[in-house]
């Protein structure tokens, strides 16, 4: 994994920074909280930095976080950025918001939580030592995490203690994933349509459903197929999954069924974000697909004119204008805005 390289133009403010931060390890030694102490608002990617996640509480205020302990806020909807120093190196891959209740999971089981908007956060205790690569939540205080060998965690009192919900994977596989080995699935995101139906999408074209509010969870979808990365859904009987080698699902009977859609790429799918009729995919080589009209159609948008490597990107956000749809997107070492017009 690279190592993250961060801008710091003034050196006066490595060392305000250091000597927060400082005073933030010494406070965690007595209160076990995470402390964090904001830059000026300039924040700029380089090529080394990875983004995985991107959250927006309301239509001025966002955070970007990913590798290596970066995080980034905004409170202008995304014209500016400063960046937000934790106490260590901390892998994030996802953030969520409900309100000012914010929540960060990432490596190791990491979850942090805060109550203030991201003024500060505390670590909760996960009960697992597996990557974290995906958080949602209903309400303040139920919640979804998922992860590495088919970890599925949630919660319902606002994370002050998370359950781990089994699943019996042999019993589950097809035989055909056994017999090469796979014995658990790793789940890449979580997503529920209402308050008690929910999915989860994960490796070999996995499927899970719920439909008691996370109670219990069966499978929808799995085999030998290409992972899947992202699910989201419109409704609740109109729902796309996207992942591996552009593998793009889609149902419109509330995961009854599942038909293969075709889109305009083969490269790999890492997201799929909606709202109101706008839409975006992203994936790898600074791929992008947006729709206008609801998800009726895909179309692809070229890449802009990256420098090479073409970075991938990891997650997107949509901003609604008052004619017309903003698209955040972030991933390698970028961060872009793209308009996306509504349909005529």
């Amino acid at each position: 994994m690279e190592e993250k390289k961060t801008e710091r133009k003034f050196p006066g403010r490595q060392r305000k920074w250091q000597g927060l931060l400082l005073l933030c390890m010494l406070a965690g030694v007595a209160f076990a909280t995470v402390c964090a102490a904001s830059g000026d608002g300039d924040f700029r990617f380089t090529p080394r930095d990875k983004a995985y996640g991107i959250h927006f509480i309301d239509d001025k205020r966002g955070w970007i976080v990913g590798d290596m302990g970066l995080a980034v806020m905004t409170t202008d909807g995304g014209e500016n950025w400063r960046r937000v120093a934790f106490t260590g190196e901390e892998p994030f891959k996802d953030i969520f918001f409900v309100g000012d209740a914010g929540w960060i999971v990432g490596d190791g089981g990491l979850i942090l939580h805060s109550d203030n908007g991201g003024k500060s956060w505390n670590k909760q205790t996960s009960g697992v030592n597996g990557a974290l690569m995906q958080v949602f939540f209903l309400d303040r205080n139920k919640g979804f995490a998922v992860g590495a060998d088919g970890t599925i965690l949630s919660t319902h009192n606002g994370g002050l203690s998370w359950n781990v919900n089994s699943m019996d994977w042999l019993s589950i596989l097809p035989a055909a994933l056994i017999e090469r080995g796979i014995i658990t699935i790793n789940l890449y995101d979580v997503f529920f349509s209402d308050d008690l139906s929910g999915w989860i999408v994960g490796d070999a074209g996995t499927i899970l459903h719920t439909s008691d509010g996370g109670k219990q969870w069966s499978i929808s979808k799995i085999g030998p197929f290409p992972a899947l990365f992202s699910i989201f859904f419109k409704n609740k009987r109109e729902g796309w999954a996207v992942g591996q080698d552009g593998y793009f699902l889609i149902t419109g009977d509330g995961g009854k069924s599942w038909k293969t859609g075709s889109l305009e790429t083969k490269e790999n799918l890492y997201r799929i974000f909606m709202r109101g009729d706008y839409g975006v995919i992203v994936g790898d080589h600074g791929v992008m697909m947006k729709t206008n009209d609801g998800g009726t159609t895909w179309p692809h948008e070229a890449a802009p004119n990256l420098s090479r490597p073409v970075p991938w990107f990891a997650d997107a956000w949509i901003l609604l204008k008052e004619r017309s749809a903003q698209v955040i997107r972030i991933g390698k070492g970028v961060m872009l805005k793209t308009e996306i017009l509504p349909k005529r």
